[in-house]
């Protein structure tokens, strides 16, 4: 696939609602759509100030949360699955390779768990998106150090979740597929087979004139 341009971007952004809608069944027939801009949005986490999570709800088991996010995944930029995560192995995972965070069962990981919670709500804006932490230096001295939380981050779970994380969120509701509906099953080649589009979407966003995103 060659370098999409401004006019063909509609049709990578069609081909991508089309690719998750038909492995998926949503509450709203414009939940793909929704999720393909937030896709797109992805290789473009250097230009946003701020950026908003993908929220992923479930009323009940087996409605497809895990295939979600796997579709996703396979489109998104840097996608990293987690399905358990600690504070410290989130934010040095962002620190490090500034991914596109794939959440699951975030109903039982965040349950509970303050520091976990602080750091996601924390992420929706660049500006925000920093934790201080105690460093070891050469002497054992300890020392402030700033760690990076901006990413954009999908997260996905069962249930109801706290205010704060809807509001900074897309919210995408699930449900489970009816007698006479039918969906394509993620297979092991799916990843690699969203190889091309990827690269494609990665080298629009390095051409991209970010003055086109202040319009």
């Amino acid at each position: 696939m060659s370098l999409p341009t401004e006019e063909d971007l509609s049709s990578i952004l069609y081909q991508i609602a089309t690719t998750i809608d038909e492995r998926v069944i949503f509450q709203s027939t414009h939940d793909p759509d929704a999720i393909a801009l937030w896709i797109v949005g992805t290789y473009l986490m250097n230009h946003w100030t701020r950026f908003p999570k993908l929220l992923v709800v479930s009323p009940e088991r087996e409605c497809g949360k895990t295939t979600t996010l796997e579709a996703i995944e396979g489109l998104v930029f840097k996608g990293k699955m987690a399905s358990s995560i600690t504070a410290a192995a989130l934010t040095r995972c962002i620190e490090k390779d500034s991914p596109t965070l794939l959440i699951d069962e975030a109903d039982l990981t965040l349950q509970d768990n303050k520091q976990l919670q602080a750091i996601i709500n924390a992420g929706h804006t660049r500006r925000s998106a920093v934790r201080i932490l105690a460093d070891e230096t050469a002497g054992n001295k300890w020392e402030p150090k700033e760690m990076s939380l901006w990413c954009a981050q999908a997260i996905a779970g069962i249930g109801d979740f706290p205010d704060t994380l809807i509001s900074r969120s897309i919210s995408i509701g699930l449900r489970r597929k009816g007698i006479n509906e039918e969906i394509i099953y993620l297979d092991d080649g799916y990843f690699d087979a969203q190889t091309e589009l990827r690269t494609s979407l990665e080298n629009w966003s390095r051409a991209i004139d970010p003055k086109i995103l202040l319009r």
